[in-house]
């Protein structure tokens, strides 16, 4: 299954995310984690380190040896890309560099990532709020489309936002869904109220974990949170909205 999470910056996407790779590592491997945000910071959440992210690896295709075809050269470079884990993998990226980078390679790296995708048994990327990659069609046919939000309206507007313009676009996702990070049970009400008044009808919400604070102003791997009520809720939706249709 192919998932991508979006959502605006500060809502905990990109933990969520990483959260998601390690659950379905442990319950369905293999797993390939897409860092699609020019921020890059996924590897940092699941301990991996990619020696080189796409846009590095496309960078010079144009000037790539003669006679040899630039898909062939572009897929040896992107096995360079990806970061291996124990049971899930890493991508990463990047940002372009120079005018026309992407629109140069777009078809070609999005072949590349679709016969790389086709090793595993659920991909997750980790979206910029733009939703840059999904809009060019440079990963396609995403079965799950995750909207991140905190419980204020504003985090609930942005991830309709969002959601609007991947229907404009035509991601074409078979589902949609809201997860609400950070709910404290004197907010979960008005989450509730915030999330049907923005359209959504399909959401679940995550409790606020401070472990999880803790870990990112330490930059620290996602590792031992296992028994903690965020990890629970987070394994709980993985279940019900991934591991059941995959």
């Amino acid at each position: 299954m192919r998932i991508a999470v979006a959502g605006k910056g500060g809502v905990g996407k990109t933990s969520l995310a990483g959260l998601m790779t390690l659950i379905l590592s442990e319950r369905s491997p293999p797993v390939l984690a897409i860092d699609a945000d020019a921020n890059s910071n996924l590897g940092e959440k699941l301990g991996l380190d990619a020696a080189t992210d796409m846009a590095a690896a496309m960078e010079g295709l144009r000037k790539g040896p003669e006679g040899v075809p630039k898909h062939d050269l572009l897929r040896q470079r992107a096995r360079h890309a990806v970061a291996e884990g124990d049971g899930h993998d890493l991508m990463a990226m990047g940002r372009p560099h120079g005018e026309g980078c992407y629109c140069f390679a777009n078809n070609v790296l999005k072949d590349v990532i679709g016969a790389l995708a086709e090793s595993y048994r659920h991909v997750v990327i980790d979206n910029e709020a733009g939703m840059e990659h999904l809009s060019r069609r440079t990963v396609e046919g995403v079965d799950l489309l995750v909207l991140v939000s905190d419980p204020s309206p504003v985090g609930m507007r942005s991830a309709a936002r969002i959601r609007d313009l991947a229907d404009e676009v035509g991601i074409g996702a078979r589902r949609v869904t809201l997860l609400v990070n950070s709910c404290t049970p004197d907010s979960r009400e008005g989450a509730r109220r915030h999330a049907e008044a923005a359209g959504f009808r399909n959401y679940s919400f995550i409790p606020y974990d401070p472990r999880l604070d803790v870990l990112n102003m330490e930059g620290k791997p996602l590792r031992g949170l296992e028994r903690s009520e965020a990890y629970a809720a987070v394994e709980r939706f993985c279940e019900r909205l991934i591991l059941r249709g995959s």
